[in-house]
């Protein structure tokens, strides 16, 4: 587990004020216990924190002083399973000095990196095929600065910030920003496959990976189940390494269950852990799951009030002090994820009419489509009269922009890639940004790029709705299927019946006291906001959210939406 950042000025080697590295130095973590490790020179300043849980060290310094440090685990092509990342990191450092990226091409992991040599002054910044792994980077009076997180580039008083409506927008309506954008206009983000170089002559981005130039998979339809199982196999058994016994999550659902499974068929003894509601499905039909698949489970049941990330963090704190599992599980920080199934092999949010529209060329009626099947928009009411005009469109106009810069074989094909380029890459962003805090690294074989391949490459009609994995499960032991799983509505349904009196995950999950609390959260959200000096009054109306503060404490009507999206304006605001 690592995190980087680092300053460059690209117009002289003139030192680079101590004050900003100082702020960069203090702004990487929020544990006292951490220590940035410095790689300076004249005109650079790069700061490093390694929590060592993945193995190898993630820095390198050559004789002639260039430098590389790395994120993650590239899984390069050829390597042994269980290589060394820090060996790894030696050969991308070889080819980066001869800009080689034939190297990064075979890459199949989750990682991201820099180089950086003083005598040339060329500093690259890396992110892996999907981009799951962010780098974010602003260009200001002539220096180049980047980092893992967003958060230390705000801590950082010499970057100018300064919000972007339409990356904001799309955090309100999708949960994350399209394309290179971040919440604010002066700092970007790398792409799937790109590469950020910068140096003397100025700075370009360019792509050693393209998801939308694969040509149509040669695979027929009746292998591709059993050539996709062996792919994710070796993608289980790449990251497994040579541990003998992990720790992963196990839901009622099928992304983890399906991994747990080829773990067991490793002959890997698994620990897995639970923190859904209690007397739910996802709950419920994990445990069903872990006592078929005879992993040793561990259930810490929590409420609707708790993040996602703040659950994931308990349980895990929960394990490591409740349980011996510590001492038999040889690197009990990585934590087996099915994050990436849902889409990537699932096909969630994509439909027959989203397909179809999208090969008559109807590509703004696709996006409409999808939109209104996901329930997808900005609550207009929030806005002021003269600013309604202004985002209305926005949304709708960025995902065009973003479909525009991709082709596929079929066009049915390219709303998927679309999804895998945004949707799919900005998926764990919040996990990286808080991982000096989490302090653990998730292990993710569904973001497995040679996995991936297959799919994209494929016809996408017989993926919809999780049907492909319906077929993708006779691949697997029968214990894995033996027991019912949790199926998203409209979707492929479990064949096998579900316990009755459980709560399900889409509707009808909390009850009344539960439902009371989570209302008392949010209408301490929307008092908040209103009283954040950094309200945007030239954007927000006031009034409104006062009013739908006032009606929802009334119980009259639920306005919460309209608080959550008053606090990311505000969030972001000058």
């Amino acid at each position: 587990m690592s995190i980087f950042a680092g300053i460059v000025n690209l117009e002289s080697t003139q030192s680079i004020p101590r004050s900003v590295v100082q702020d960069l130095s203090a702004a990487m973590t929020r544990s006292a216990v951490d220590k940035p490790r410095l790689f300076e020179g004249p005109g650079y300043a790069f700061a490093k924190i390694d929590f060592g849980i993945l193995g190898g060290d993630g820095a390198y310094v050559d004789d002639h002083g260039i430098v590389s440090l790395l994120a993650g685990v590239p899984l390069l092509l050829g390597a042994e399973s269980g290589a060394n990342r820090h060996d790894e990191l030696k050969v991308l450092h070889a080819a980066w000095k001869k800009a080689d990226v034939s190297t990064l091409q075979g890459s199949r992991g989750s990682f991201c990196a820099v180089h950086f040599d003083p005598t040339s002054r060329r500093l690259s910044v890396v992110c892996d095929k999907i981009g799951l792994r962010p780098v974010y980077y602003t260009l200001q009076n002539g220096y180049l600065i980047f980092s893992t997180a967003v958060r230390i580039l705000e801590a950082i008083p010499v970057v100018e910030r300064k919000i972007d409506l339409s990356g904001v927008a799309e955090i309100v309506s999708l949960g994350y920003p399209l394309g290179n954008r971040s919440p604010y206009a002066t700092i970007s983000t790398l792409g799937p496959g790109e590469i950020v170089e910068a140096g003397p002559s100025g700075i370009r981005r360019r792509e050693y990976w393209r998801w939308d130039t694969l040509p149509e998979c040669a695979v027929s339809q009746e292998e591709l189940p059993s050539r996709l199982f062996k792919e994710f196999q070796h993608a289980v058994r790449r990251r497994l390494g040579n541990q003998r016994a992990v720790v992963g999550c196990l839901s009622g659902g099928l992304d983890s269950r399906c991994i747990v499974s080829c773990l067991r068929l490793l002959g890997t003894e698994v620990h897995t852990l639970n923190f859904a509601l209690a007397g739910s499905q996802d709950l419920v039909l994990g445990k069903l799951a872990a006592d078929k698949l005879g992993t040793r489970h561990f259930e810490f049941p929590m409420g609707p009030l708790d993040d996602h990330w703040d659950k994931m963090l308990t349980i895990h704190g929960s394990w490591l002090s409740e349980t011996a599992a510590e001492r038999e599980v040889e690197q009990p920080r990585l934590l087996w994820s099915g994050d990436g199934g849902s889409v990537g092999l699932g096909h969630v949010y994509l439909t027959e009419e989203i397909v179809t529209l999208m090969r008559q060329g109807r590509i703004a009626d696709a996006i409409e489509a999808y939109l209104r099947h996901n329930r997808v928009g900005l609550p207009m009411r929030l806005f002021l009269r003269g600013q309604r005009e202004r985002v209305r469109d926005l949304l709708h106009a960025s995902i065009l922009e973003e479909l525009g810069k991709l082709k596929s074989f079929d066009e049915g094909r390219r709303f998927h890639l679309f999804l895998m380029a945004n949707d799919q890459r900005r998926h764990l962003a919040r996990h990286y940004e808080d991982i000096d805090l989490q302090r653990f690294e998730l292990v993710t074989p569904f973001f497995d790029s040679e996995f991936l391949q297959v799919i994209l490459s494929s016809p996408i009609d017989g993926f919809l709705r999780h049907r492909f994995y319906s077929r993708w499960l006779e691949e697997y032991p029968p214990d894995t299927r033996a027991t019912p799983w949790q199926a998203y509505p409209g979707h492929e349904p479990c064949p096998i019946p579900l316990p009755e009196g459980l709560r399900g995950q889409w509707e009808g999950s909390y009850g009344r006291e539960e439902d009371q609390a989570l209302l008392r959260q949010n209408l301490a959200i929307g008092k908040k906001v209103l009283s954040d000096p950094r309200f945007p009054e030239w954007l927000l109306d006031r009034k409104i959210l006062r009013l739908a503060v006032w009606l929802t404490r009334l119980g009259l009507r639920d306005y919460s939406y309209l608080f959550k999206a008053a606090n990311i304006f505000t969030r972001y605001s000058a």
